[in-house]
């Protein structure tokens, strides 16, 4: 509901996109609260595009997004993507400025888990079609999903859930 009322017009259509901050909260949130992250590069790389392409047209973009991502509360996923986008993509000077900018902004609520990092740096990257998952990818994969289920269960049920899969696993 919070999105909506902020929504601009796409020209020449009678359709509306959200404003370009809530697309990048947006993608953050999908990423790393709405899934395992498993296979997300591709939205790391939208993230990264359009915040490299807002601060280049709109000066004011990283305020604009420190302001949004605050009155959101969205500021854990904006981190962990900021902390890949920034790790894991090229920029020139000015660019890893500004992105430094928006992560200092938004550490000061949230600290990234180094765990969690550790973990998403191993299900963020496509798996390659030929060859079946490593052992490491496969636990990070199942942390981080308990993790994804546990901030949508109360933990007795967390517990029976994954009490069940593991049962189902084993047969």
């Amino acid at each position: 509901a919070m999105l909506w009322p902020r929504m601009r017009p796409i020209t020449g259509t009678p359709w509306h996109a959200l404003a370009p901050e809530d697309q990048i909260l947006h993608m953050a949130a999908h990423v790393f609260i709405d899934s395992d992250c498993t296979s997300r590069l591709r939205d790391l790389v939208d993230i990264n595009t359009l915040l490299l392409h807002r601060c280049v047209t709109e000066p004011d973009f990283p305020h604009m997004l420190t302001a949004r991502t605050q009155e959101l509360n969205l500021a854990a996923p904006l981190s962990y993507a900021l902390s890949f986008v920034n790790a894991w993509f090229t920029h020139n000077p000015e660019q890893t400025h500004t992105l430094n900018q928006i992560s200092n902004a938004c550490s000061t609520q949230f600290k990234c888990s180094p765990w969690v990092l550790r973990l998403a740096s191993q299900t963020l990257p496509p798996h390659h079609p030929d060859s079946a998952p490593t052992p490491k990818e496969r636990w990070a994969t199942r942390l981080l999903s308990l993790r994804y289920h546990g901030w949508r269960m109360p933990v007795g049920l967390l517990i029976y859930h994954s009490a069940m899969k593991l049962l189902r696993h084993l047969r």
